[in-house]
């Protein structure tokens, strides 16, 4: 977190703020992506900071809330189709083992719903394994 707090502040004294704000969007998109051990507090505490650090960081952080608050979405979006997706293979094809529920878990919204299009199709496991990444 203080390598973060660090690169904020190193930004905040650029001369050209514009290119600023643009790295630390670009900061913060990574961060949003790579950091998910990163506590809610700790995202809201980084948007607070931005808030003192920079005139225009109200509206930054207001953007920057929002991207943290689309991801939670895009996750809780993301586990539902999981589940129903494991549901749906139990149902139709067998009940999968762990190693394939948690393979589930891993993929994209995309390859779970085109699992569940096809999931008629599916004899055994084994061809539901050819969509998992």
């Amino acid at each position: 977190m203080n390598t973060i707090y660090r690169s904020i502040d190193y930004l905040r004294q650029l001369q050209d703020q514009k290119m600023a704000t643009e790295y630390l969007e670009t900061l913060f998109y990574y961060i949003f992506r790579a950091h998910r051990h990163l506590t809610k507090k700790q995202y809201y505490d980084l948007i607070n900071h931005i808030e003192n650090t920079y005139q225009e960081g109200s509206e930054l952080a207001m953007t920057l809330a929002e991207i943290f608050r689309n991801e939670g979405k895009e996750e809780g979006k993301a586990e539902g189709i999981a589940n129903t997706t494991i549901r749906l293979i139990t149902k139709f094809v067998a009940p999968p083992a762990e190693d394939v529920k948690k393979k589930v878990h891993e993929q994209e919204i995309s390859t779970l719903e085109t699992i569940i299009d096809h999931i008629d199709e599916f004899e055994t496991i084994e061809d539901v394994k050819q969509y998992l990444k």
